[in-house]
């Protein structure tokens, strides 16, 4: 996982690997596992230093033939601060076989926000996702995600 953030302090990088184990437990509904650790070099911090890691349980309905509910509850165990959990519920729509749309409402960082966005799918392990977040509260900054996915085997 990398990751680049530019906010009013500077840009902080985010890096740290992250596995994601899915299984399916019946045609419609399959269940997974998501573990992550991150390391941060902030403009305050400097060095790239450890701080923390995720656990996520991901829950995935097939609604329809092109459409899927997704659940997600996990925890972030910080260095510094207290850990805390966070979770999502998400609705997709597979629009052709290479591109679909993803609306979710979401709880993170202590705070509920929103995203909408969409993922082109151009190859059978290689996903591009685009979306727009905002945080639900007005004084709440909005921000843009461009994450690219490859999995080793589907």
């Amino acid at each position: 996982n990398l990751e680049r953030e530019r906010g009013s302090e500077g840009r902080t990088v985010r890096a740290g690997p992250q596995l994601k184990w899915a299984h399916a437990l019946s045609d419609d509904l399959g269940v997974g596992l998501l573990v992550a650790a991150a390391w941060e070099r902030s403009p305050e911090r400097g060095a790239l230093r450890y701080t923390g890691a995720s656990v996520v349980v991901p829950l995935t309905w097939q609604i329809a033939e092109d459409w899927r509910a997704h659940f997600n509850l996990g925890r972030d165990l910080h260095r510094a601060q207290p850990s805390r959990s966070h979770s999502g519920l998400a609705l997709e729509w597979t629009a052709s076989q290479q591109l679909g749309f993803v609306a979710e409402r979401f709880r993170e960082g202590g705070a509920s926000a929103w995203r909408a966005g969409l993922r082109w799918t151009p190859t059978d392990t290689l996903s591009i996702d685009l979306s727009r977040a905002h945080g639900l509260r007005a004084d709440q900054p909005g921000w843009w995600t461009l994450g690219m996915t490859w999995a080793f085997r589907r």
